[in-house]
Order: C-alpha cells, then sequence, then structure tokens
C-alpha cells in the first residue's frame, strides 16, 4: 500500500521521438509546472518533443486529463 506522503495521482507524459515518458508529480500544479518548462523548452528548441499529455490517477487507472501539447497542432 502506498502512504498518503508518497501518492502521486497527476502523471505527465513527454513523446520525443515516438517514446513516451513518464513522470509522477504530488499535485496538479506541479504537473502543469512541469508542463510549462517543456513548452518552454520545445519553443527554445531545446526539446524535440511532439507531444504532452496530462493523466490523473483515477478508479485504479490512469485517465488522460489534458492533451497539453501536440507539434500537429
Amino acid at each position: 500500500m502506498t502512504s498518503s506522503s508518497s501518492f502521486k495521482p497527476w502523471r505527465v507524459v513527454i513523446t520525443d521521438a515516438g517514446v513516451d515518458t513518464p513522470t509522477d508529480h504530488r499535485t496538479s500544479q506541479a504537473a502543469d509546472d512541469h508542463v510549462i518548462a517543456v513548452r518552454e523548452a520545445i519553443a527554445a528548441g531545446r526539446s524535440g518533443a511532439t507531444g504532452i499529455r496530462i493523466y490523473v490517477w483515477s478508479d485504479g487507472d490512469w485517465a488522460l486529463y489534458e492533451r497539453a501539447y501536440s507539434a500537429q497542432g
């Protein structure tokens, strides 16, 4: 069982070169901060990420919360 202090119900998945890399976060604000940092890196040319998705842990599984970025528009 996961203790509440280490539970991270927010997941940000960055897609770069066809590879999904997840990072887990304790709060929605922490997830949003990570998304902002990645979007800034994309804009500055420091990241080749083509997608950013945010998931939230709900009913025992990860549920898509938001598509935060897509290189396709």
